[in-house]
């Protein structure tokens, strides 16, 4: 079977599952469903994602694969489908800071067209479109964004659930395609234009929303994050970071010595971002009880505790997004060089779950202490 039939399988089972799942929650729920499905993070944040990534990472998405490569392709996507639907979550979660205004005149004007576009079509393609965050209270806007984010957690996860289900019914395949050379500089400048146009327009539609600033997702400290992420993978042993970002938009030649170097440097460096992540969430208890008291007045000073650690994490999942890409592209080369293929198989279990975890049960708590104070 071409490797696009597992693309297209994979993502027909995730809708058909999620149908199943949206309509068993809520048969006896009185709220709306339109308020929580936010289809265009389904759509355009999650699912084209994964085909756009996959056409980065690999160049036969219209050929057979062996078998063995292509249960490392689904497992690949499981870890993009994840990446996807948490870059998602965490763009609306950034917004929670709600001092930080107004928006400006180009997130306006991005933000209305998309919002013209959904009354075009007659389609709900964005939740924050569908609530009216402004003239509701402050709890049912922190818990209205809760169950969204829930939502779209749900939607990456029967994705990645759906890949792994195929997985169990990959047949080896005897006579797998030759691999045609080629630059593919156009496809892959498209693909990298597709995934940043989708960050930013995903980040115009929360902030027209809420009519807040970019400035929202931008301070010193995320350029410094970026910056000392970019220096520890500069001088790796093996790695060279022109390459690396030159991979992103052509496929460049490069011997095994120098695809094991990047290998490694990739993984070292996925494991140090969720590390540092963990370290900025762990600071949240800190501050709810070092400075609980001093918030005990001012409601929007109780969720600004979430403020730091959440932008850290949202730009710490798209450097994974991109790294990960990268990752599955030089283990494409590599097999294809000597039939070998370098992975962190614990990565998502050891190093994602636990900070990802330990945010949603912060999260909870704040929103319980939230209740209660007010």
């Amino acid at each position: 079977m071409k490797n696009r039939n597992y693309l297209i399988i994979g993502t027909l089972t995730a809708i058909v599952l999620g149908i199943i799942f949206v309509r068993l929650t809520t048969e006896t729920n009185i709220g709306l469903i339109p308020w929580y499905s936010d289809i265009g993070a389904l759509f355009f944040g999650i699912i084209l994602n994964c085909f756009v990534c996959y056409s980065i990472a690999f160049s036969d998405f219209n050929q057979v694969s062996s078998a063995r490569l292509t249960k490392y392709k689904l497992r690949w996507l499981i870890d993009i489908s994840i990446f996807s639907g948490l870059a998602t979550i965490f763009t609306s979660a950034v917004c929670i800071r709600l001092d930080v205004g107004p928006a400006e005149n180009w997130v306006k004007f991005i933000g209305n067209i998309w919002h013209t576009l959904a009354l075009q079509f007659d389609l709900n393609v964005s939740s924050n479109e569908t609530v009216d965050w402004e003239n509701i209270p402050l709890a049912m806007q922190f818990g209205g964004s809760m169950a969204i984010h829930f939502s779209k957690l749900c939607y990456a996860f029967l994705l990645a659930f759906s890949f792994y289900l195929l997985s169990f019914f990959i047949k080896d395949q005897h006579n797998p395609d030759p691999i045609k050379p080629g630059k593919r500089t156009y496809i892959l400048t498209f693909a990298l234009i597709y995934i940043v146009g989708v960050r930013l327009i995903d980040m115009c539609i929360n902030l027209n929303g809420r009519n807040m600033s970019m400035v929202n997702f931008f301070n010193e400290y995320i350029f410094l994050f970026v910056f000392a992420i970019l220096l520890f993978y500069y001088f790796q042993p093996g790695t060279s970071l022109s390459m690396l970002i030159k991979n992103l938009v052509c496929d460049c030649d490069e011997g095994p010595n120098s695809i094991k170097g990047q290998l490694q440097g990739i993984m070292r460096t996925k494991r140090v971002i969720m590390c540092l992540c963990f370290i900025a969430i762990i600071f949240i208890p800190t501050a709810i009880f070092g400075g609980l008291a001093y918030h005990t007045e001012d409601s929007i000073g109780i969720l600004h505790i979430l403020y730091n650690a959440t932008l850290l994490i949202y730009w710490g999942v798209v450097l994974l997004l991109f790294l990960t890409a990268l990752e599955g592209k030089y283990n494409f080369k590599l097999f294809h060089q000597n039939g070998s293929m370098i992975e962190d198989k614990m990565f998502l279990p050891k190093f994602v779950a636990p900070p990802i975890m330990l945010y949603i049960l912060v999260t909870v708590i704040l929103f319980v202490l939230f209740n209660v104070l007010f």
